[in-house]
């Protein structure tokens, strides 16, 4: 349609006549191709579709369109957790929660605001699924889950089933290894059953069903690890005190030396906030009692 094309259409801003596909090569490609998927050819079938491509310019187009898609796709998330953020529930979650629950939502194909209202929290920068929702999910994807008659309020048995290519995986988790970890109170002692569930699911999944949770953990998971920790910092830091046999070694060997006495309290009660003897921190115990016994030697000397 452009047999007549001259200089002046193109100063028009006509498209220029080298840049039209020669229709006779198109063709040829095109009677390749259906030749080559007729005899199931796919080396040859992906030759000519590659070269249809390069013809018409798709792939650059393609990766221009992927590239506009995701910068509109991130500027509407942005727009919907700034929405978001003017309700004061959502505002608990705090932006950065927010947005991590939407495109970890996304991720995993399930809407944005079902995650938002109980189906994901945001806990120290990861993002936790109800056991629910991880539940459904698996089973949306066709998987099987069954759990063991010898389950009860001590234990949780659950065998797991790929629908694709048929794997089994069998998974559990105890109250013992609830009271191990450290996670075994508040919840854990109210509904058992639910915790021990939501436990055995997430090591279930992660074994067996890793592309459909991809990478989450299941409610409270996070939080509870975090509690034992400090729990057990705080209990490994916390000074053991004095024995009673080193208690009444000790005031024995303080009878009548009230100087002695009172420095081992004040250094004490500036070191560790405490004044009875009988709290005294074990780390304190041993230079405490040779002191005391180096008085009592002296005083006997001099006696």
């Amino acid at each position: 349609m452009f047999s007549e094309y001259d200089d002046s259409m193109h100063s028009k801003g006509y498209i220029r006549i080298e840049s039209i596909p020669d229709q006779d090569e198109v063709k040829d490609y095109i009677v390749d191709a259906v030749k080559a998927f007729n005899v199931k050819d796919n080396r040859k079938l992906s030759h000519c579709l590659e070269e249809l491509c390069d013809i018409y310019n798709i792939k650059e187009k393609i990766v221009e369109q992927k590239q506009m898609t995701v910068i509109e796709d991130y500027q509407n998330t942005r727009k919907l957790c700034a929405d978001l953020m003017q309700n004061p529930h959502y505002k608990k979650m705090g932006p950065e929660g927010v947005l991590a629950i939407v495109e970890k939502a996304k991720v995993i194909g399930i809407s944005p605001l079902e995650a938002l209202n109980g189906g994901m929290y945001y806990v120290q920068g990861k993002v936790e699924l109800s056991a629910a929702m991880m539940n459904q999910l698996i089973r949306q994807y066709g998987h099987s889950i069954t759990k063991d008659r010898k389950s009860d309020d001590t234990i949780c048995i659950l065998h797991g089933k790929r629908k694709d290519n048929g794997d089994t995986w069998t998974e559990s988790f105890s109250i013992d290894e609830a009271i191990k970890a450290g996670i075994y109170q508040n919840t854990w002692k109210k509904y058992p059953r639910d915790m021990l569930f939501a436990r055995a699911l997430s090591r279930l999944a992660r074994q067996l069903f890793p592309d459909v949770i991809k990478g989450c953990y299941v409610e409270s998971e996070i939080s509870a690890s975090i509690n034992a920790e400090i729990v057990t910092d705080e209990e490994e830091s916390a000074p053991k005190t004095i024995s009673e046999d080193e208690y009444k070694e000790l005031i024995e060997l303080l009878e009548g030396n009230d100087r002695l006495k009172e420095n081992i309290i004040g250094h004490m009660k500036k070191t560790y906030n405490i004044d009875d003897l009988q709290k005294m921190p074990s780390k304190m115990v041993g230079a405490s009692l040779n002191s005391a016994r180096t008085f009592r030697v002296n005083k006997e000397k001099v006696i």
